[in-house]
């Protein structure tokens, strides 16, 4: 094992060390998927996508192809569909690895293939093809078939026997690829643009081939945040792809529902605004939205699309450095965007996008938008009249306000917010967050909706420093030492504000060092791959305590029967380090010693660790046991011996 190390280093009162150390090892063997030696075609799982069904069987009559090692008894999956649609119809089936919990990193391996063969007997489209057979992966972080890696277009002129096909992988420019659970085959009807009748083909030999040579370990480097601008950042993150979102919805902390609405306020005008304090260049656009939802659910980071009746306020940068606002709104029309185009009722154009844009209502239908420079200057406004009482009714009570990005794919890129605004409501209390003051989030009157909680970071007045590395970097985490003499052991998770991942880095912002160490420490950082092997199950009264024998210090606290209590649960290394980048697998609790034991609901790992609570129902010396009921390669823990009165 070698450990390659590089650093800079920032001076101010003290030092930062940024080292990139890498613990890399021998070249990646292939990744057989499946070779059916044995009937394994069950493991194949129909999805459901289209209205064809599959048969799939094990076939030993077409056990000799293009690849070894063709072990005698081997054979391959036979896959029969018979179309009972003239066209247009599908088939996907997938295949979780052994569906034991097994997950492949695509960065370690430089291309996927199998073996295909179509008999006499398949149907053809009519035009000298077989059809074509998309192949692709199952991120862990989707939990479905999603991305395809290749397709295979057949031909009939190709004959009868086996083919070799091999796609080459770039699992680099999609973050998701590192973390797979699983392959898929799928078979469009109709992707030749020529309908298939009846398909046959076989299958055998699904391998990812592995990397000859080790990457290069990812490099740290720190640069710092010029110009520091105080707010909520929304980045366009690299987990949702294209027409991601990152918003904040407004919560009301009385009512069980969001009462935000303009209807029915009378005379007292209604006003959501967002204020711009720093936007991408003219090159890269986003657009900065206000979304007026009917009862918007909370979950959903595309809830303009997916809701039926929305109302929204985009602003989006213009090539020449202005930006321009339109108000559009769409009713009776979920799944779908096309109607906003043909409704928009109002558009103001202003010199930047920076400032504060304003949608006000003056009663249920006077509308007015308007835009103020940062710094005071002249207020731009245009004035619109919303449709009637016929479509204001889609916009009363529960009402919804979401504020953020409408990001459209620019991953990377990002705005970011000194205030959002809601003023003259009744039936929920006006908000009026300023982000640009605020030392810590305020998660009491908002709620992150974003495809990744990650993406939406507040900038502090002393956010002073980003610290970055290149991807792929899966396995990767920051760690932070002030005692280099300390070795190992002087080094700990860094502790610091949430990781932005895009599509080429991951970063984090670094606080100013007096709030955090002794005034004139050195601070290092480094990259440590931790791998998680196991799970640590500490009780009330231990703490983690890595690079120890038992990994935890202090003593279980005695504990009463049928009294709840916290277990904290922790994904650990071989040295009881917590991963804080382990995947978010679901944990369950049970004890061995107490059959009348009961768990609370199991819960997902969340950057390494997930607290659960528990209650004995019997005293005496009782133990608490974690199983990660999404990966059985991980074994239990156990916690320590308890006594229960």
């Amino acid at each position: 094992m070698k450990n390659t190390r590089k650093f800079l280093s920032l001076l101010m009162a003290g030092s930062i060390f940024a080292f990139t150390a890498a613990s890399r090892a021998q070249p990646y063997s292939n990744f057989i998927a499946d070779q059916f030696d044995s009937d394994t075609t069950a493991s194949l799982q129909n999805q459901g996508w289209g209205s064809a069904v599959p048969i799939i069987t094990w076939a030993t009559n077409n056990a000799i192809t293009t690849m070894g090692p063709n072990n005698p008894g081997s054979g391959s999956a036979e896959f029969q569909i018979a179309w009972p649609n003239p066209s247009g119809d599908q088939v996907m089936v997938a295949n979780w690895f052994d569906g034991s919990g097994d997950m492949i990193n695509l960065n370690d391996y430089t291309n996927v293939s199998f073996d295909i063969m179509f008999p006499t007997n398949c149907g053809t489209d009519g035009n000298g093809s077989y059809g074509v057979i998309e192949i692709g992966c199952i991120p862990y972080t989707d939990g479905w078939p999603s991305t395809a890696l290749g397709d295979y277009t057949s031909a009939v002129t190709n004959g009868n026997g086996w083919i070799h096909v091999s796609f080459a992988l770039d699992a680099a420019s999609v973050q998701k690829e590192d973390q797979v659970e699983g392959y898929y085959f799928k078979v469009q009807q109709s992707a030749t643009s020529h309908a298939l009748t009846n398909t046959v083909f076989y299958v055998d030999n699904i391998i990812f081939g592995g990397l000859d040579t080790q990457p290069p370990p990812p490099v740290l480097t720190i640069r710092p945040n010029k110009p520091l601008t105080p707010g909520l950042m929304i980045v366009c993150g690299g987990n949702g792809g294209t027409y991601t979102r990152g918003l904040m919805a407004a919560l009301d902390t009385v009512n069980s529902t969001r009462n935000f609405s303009w209807i029915n306020s009378g005379s007292t005008p209604v006003t959501y605004s967002q204020t711009i304090v720093n936007y991408p260049g003219t090159n890269d656009p986003i657009q900065s939205a206000i979304f007026l939802v009917e009862n918007g659910n909370l979950g959903d980071p595309g809830v303009d699309y997916d809701a039926a009746n929305v109302a929204e306020l985009n602003v989006y940068g213009n090539a020449n450095g202005t930006a321009t606002a339109s108000f559009e709104y769409k009713t009776n029309d979920p799944d779908d965007s096309s109607e906003f185009g043909n409704n928009t009722l109002a558009t103001l154009t202003a010199p930047s996008p920076l400032g504060t844009w304003s949608a006000t209502f003056l009663d249920d239908t006077n509308l007015t938008i308007s835009y103020t420079p940062l710094g005071g200057g002249a207020t731009l406004t245009t004035n619109a009249n919303f449709p009637g009482e016929a479509q204001a009714q889609y916009f009363a009570n529960p009402l919804t306000v979401f504020m953020g990005n409408d990001e459209d794919g620019y991953l990377g890129q990002s705005s970011t917010y000194s205030e959002f605004k809601i003023s003259g409501v009744t039936a929920s209390a006006p908000l009026d967050d300023v982000w640009s003051s605020q030392m810590s989030m305020d998660t009491t009157n908002w709620a992150i909706v974003d495809y990744s909680a990650n993406d939406i970071i507040l900038v502090k007045t002393n956010s002073l420093y980003w610290i970055s590395w290149p991807l792929p970097a899966t396995g990767f985490s920051l760690a932070v030492s002030t005692n280099l003499a300390a070795g190992p052991d002087g080094w700990t998770d860094a502790g610091l504000s949430t990781v932005v991942s895009t599509s080429t880095n991951d970063e984090v912002l670094w606080p100013d060092l007096s709030t955090n160490y002794p005034a004139g420490a050195n601070v290092s950082f480094i990259l440590i791959n931790r791998a998680y092997t196991q799970l640590q199950v500490l009780l009330p009264g231990e703490t983690n305590a890595p690079g120890t024998a038992t990994g935890y210090i202090g003593s279980p606290t005695p504990e009463s029967v049928d009294t709840p209590f916290p277990v904290t649960i922790n994904a650990c290394d071989a040295t009881w380090h917590i991963v804080s980048t382990a995947p978010g697998d679901t944990i369950s609790l049970s004890s061995s010693t107490d059959p009348a034991f009961e768990p609370g609901n199991s819960a997902a790992l969340v950057n390494g660790t997930v607290q659960i609570d528990g209650l004995f129902g019997t005293s005496g010396s009782q133990t608490v046991t974690a199983t990660d009921t999404s990966n059985n390669k991980i074994p239990s823990g156990q916690s320590a011996s308890v006594t229960v009165q």
